[in-house]
Parts: C-alpha cells; structure tokens; sequence
C-alpha cells in the first residue's frame, strides 16, 4: 500500500494525472476488498481529484462518495462520530463534482 501511495506521488509531481489517478483507484479496490473502507473513499477521492487535475470530468465518477457511505455503514453503531462524518464527506464529495 505504501508503495503505491508513493508511486501515485511520483507521477503526479511529474504531472503524470491519469497515471496517478489510475493507482490510487486500483489501491481502492485493494483497500475495499480488505474491508478498509475509510482507505479505500480516501484512494478513490485522490483518483477524482487527479482525474480532475488532468482535465477530466469527474461528475459522473462517484465511487468515493459510495465508499464514504460503506464506511459510514461500517462505524454505524460502533461510533456515531465517525458514522456522521463518512456520511457527511459523502456528501461533500457529491457536492464538489456537481459545482
């Protein structure tokens, strides 16, 4: 995970944005299909704002805000701070990419 998380900055900072955009969605699956949930909205939200720093339309890209709310499920009745937060980045995330 942290290699990727290092390559993704690599090719950013050489302006390389779909390249990076296209590791951090692939460490999001990674991280839901181990469960990371928090993991996995917070890879996905880099991939739409590299995606977005490379031109693209990302008002239809709405993984991050799905995963926020699996997170939010994950902490419902564990924790209702971190319940009401993942619901609530979930919907800032839909709020950025419908501006």
């Amino acid at each position: 995970m942290f290699l990727a998380a290092r390559l993704a900055g690599l090719l950013e900072r050489a302006s390389d944005y779909s390249g990076a955009a296209e590791v951090y969605e692939r460490l999001s699956v990674f991280c839901e299909a181990s469960g990371a949930f928090f993991l996995a909205a917070d890879a996905a939200e880099h991939a739409a704002e590299l995606m977005r720093a490379g031109g693209g339309d990302i008002s239809s890209y709405r993984r991050p805000a799905e995963l926020w709310l699996l997170n939010a499920e994950y902490w419902k009745g564990k924790n209702e701070g971190d319940e009401a937060w993942s619901r609530r980045r979930a919907q800032l995330y839909l709020e950025s990419i419908n501006k």
